[in-house]
Protein backbone atom coordinates (compact mmCIF):
# COMPACT_ATOMS: atom_id res chain seq x y z
CA UNK A 1 0.00 0.00 0.00
CA UNK A 2 1.22 3.56 -0.59
CA UNK A 3 -0.41 5.07 2.23
CA UNK A 4 1.42 5.51 6.09
CA UNK A 5 -1.07 3.76 8.23
CA UNK A 6 -0.57 3.98 12.18
CA UNK A 7 0.93 0.87 12.92
CA UNK A 8 -2.18 -0.46 14.72
CA UNK A 9 -4.32 0.28 11.92
CA UNK A 10 -2.08 -1.90 9.54
CA UNK A 11 -2.35 -4.74 12.26
CA UNK A 12 -6.02 -4.63 12.14
CA UNK A 13 -6.07 -4.41 8.38
CA UNK A 14 -3.74 -7.78 7.97
CA UNK A 15 -5.58 -9.12 11.14
CA UNK A 16 -8.85 -9.15 8.91
CA UNK A 17 -6.52 -10.03 5.41
CA UNK A 18 -5.61 -13.13 7.40
CA UNK A 19 -9.22 -14.09 8.38
CA UNK A 20 -10.06 -13.66 5.02
CA UNK A 21 -7.11 -15.74 3.84
CA UNK A 22 -6.03 -13.03 1.32
CA UNK A 23 -3.03 -10.35 2.08
CA UNK A 24 -3.35 -6.69 3.35
CA UNK A 25 -2.61 -5.10 -0.41
CA UNK A 26 -4.91 -7.33 -2.27
CA UNK A 27 -7.58 -6.45 0.56
CA UNK A 28 -7.00 -2.83 0.43
CA UNK A 29 -7.63 -3.05 -3.26
CA UNK A 30 -10.49 -4.67 -3.81
CA UNK A 31 -11.71 -1.96 -0.97
CA UNK A 32 -10.39 0.55 -3.73
CA UNK A 33 -12.34 -1.31 -6.56
CA UNK A 34 -15.59 -0.55 -4.63
CA UNK A 35 -15.38 2.60 -3.98
CA UNK A 36 -15.16 3.01 -7.53
CA UNK A 37 -18.50 1.27 -7.77
CA UNK A 38 -20.07 3.21 -5.22
CA UNK A 39 -18.77 6.85 -7.50
CA UNK A 40 -20.27 5.53 -10.67
CA UNK A 41 -23.62 3.61 -8.91
CA UNK A 42 -23.77 7.59 -7.84
CA UNK A 43 -23.13 8.87 -11.71
CA UNK A 44 -26.35 6.19 -12.48
CA UNK A 45 -28.40 7.88 -10.00
CA UNK A 46 -26.99 11.42 -11.05
CA UNK A 47 -28.49 10.10 -14.57
CA UNK A 48 -31.40 8.95 -13.69
CA UNK A 49 -32.64 11.72 -11.26
CA UNK A 50 -31.68 14.61 -14.36
CA UNK A 51 -33.82 12.84 -16.69
CA UNK A 52 -36.51 12.36 -14.13
CA UNK A 53 -35.89 16.40 -13.92
CA UNK A 54 -36.02 17.38 -17.70
CA UNK A 55 -39.40 14.53 -17.86
CA UNK A 56 -41.26 16.98 -15.24
CA UNK A 57 -40.20 19.80 -17.71
CA UNK A 58 -41.20 18.42 -20.62
CA UNK A 59 -44.72 17.49 -18.85
CA UNK A 60 -45.09 21.20 -17.75
CA UNK A 61 -45.15 22.38 -20.93
CA UNK A 62 -47.42 19.78 -21.84
CA UNK A 63 -49.52 20.69 -19.49
CA UNK A 64 -49.16 24.58 -20.54
CA UNK A 65 -49.75 23.68 -24.43
CA UNK A 66 -53.07 21.94 -23.22
CA UNK A 67 -54.10 24.68 -20.63
CA UNK A 68 -54.00 27.26 -24.09
CA UNK A 69 -56.15 24.95 -26.29
CA UNK A 70 -59.02 24.34 -24.19
CA UNK A 71 -61.42 27.05 -22.49
CA UNK A 72 -62.46 23.53 -20.59
CA UNK A 73 -63.41 25.13 -17.13
CA UNK A 74 -62.98 21.87 -15.78
CA UNK A 75 -59.16 21.12 -16.36
CA UNK A 76 -57.15 22.77 -14.09
CA UNK A 77 -53.31 22.81 -14.89
CA UNK A 78 -51.88 24.39 -11.46
CA UNK A 79 -52.48 20.80 -10.29
CA UNK A 80 -50.13 19.78 -12.50
CA UNK A 81 -47.63 22.45 -12.39
CA UNK A 82 -47.55 22.09 -8.60
CA UNK A 83 -46.87 17.76 -8.88
CA UNK A 84 -44.26 18.04 -11.47
CA UNK A 85 -42.44 21.16 -10.24
CA UNK A 86 -42.04 19.29 -7.28
CA UNK A 87 -41.41 16.29 -8.48
CA UNK A 88 -39.12 18.08 -10.40
CA UNK A 89 -37.54 19.77 -7.48
CA UNK A 90 -37.09 16.87 -5.59
CA UNK A 91 -35.57 14.75 -8.47
CA UNK A 92 -32.88 17.47 -9.33
CA UNK A 93 -32.42 18.00 -5.87
CA UNK A 94 -31.18 14.05 -5.49
CA UNK A 95 -29.66 14.28 -8.41
CA UNK A 96 -27.51 17.38 -7.25
CA UNK A 97 -26.44 14.92 -4.05
CA UNK A 98 -25.38 11.98 -6.40
CA UNK A 99 -23.33 14.11 -8.09
CA UNK A 100 -21.36 15.91 -4.92
CA UNK A 101 -20.93 12.20 -3.70
CA UNK A 102 -19.68 11.03 -6.79
CA UNK A 103 -17.05 13.62 -6.85
CA UNK A 104 -16.24 12.69 -3.16
CA UNK A 105 -15.64 9.29 -4.10
CA UNK A 106 -13.45 10.36 -7.37
CA UNK A 107 -11.13 12.87 -5.96
CA UNK A 108 -9.94 10.38 -2.63
CA UNK A 109 -11.14 7.26 -3.61
CA UNK A 110 -8.05 6.12 -0.38
CA UNK A 111 -10.21 7.65 2.34
CA UNK A 112 -13.33 5.89 1.50
CA UNK A 113 -11.92 2.51 0.78
CA UNK A 114 -10.09 3.11 4.38
CA UNK A 115 -13.55 3.95 5.75
CA UNK A 116 -15.25 0.69 4.35
CA UNK A 117 -12.48 -1.36 5.82
CA UNK A 118 -13.08 0.09 9.33
CA UNK A 119 -16.77 -0.89 9.09
CA UNK A 120 -15.99 -4.12 7.92
CA UNK A 121 -13.45 -4.50 10.88
CA UNK A 122 -15.89 -2.83 13.25
CA UNK A 123 -18.67 -5.49 12.42
CA UNK A 124 -16.31 -8.35 12.89
CA UNK A 125 -15.58 -7.27 16.45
Amino acid sequence: MNIALDPKILEAIQTLAQKLGTTAEYLFGVMKAQVYAFAWADVFGAILGLTATVLCGLAIRCVYRKSQKKDDYRFDPDVYYGLAGVFGLVSLSLSIIFLVDMGLFFINPNYYALKLLFETLSKLK
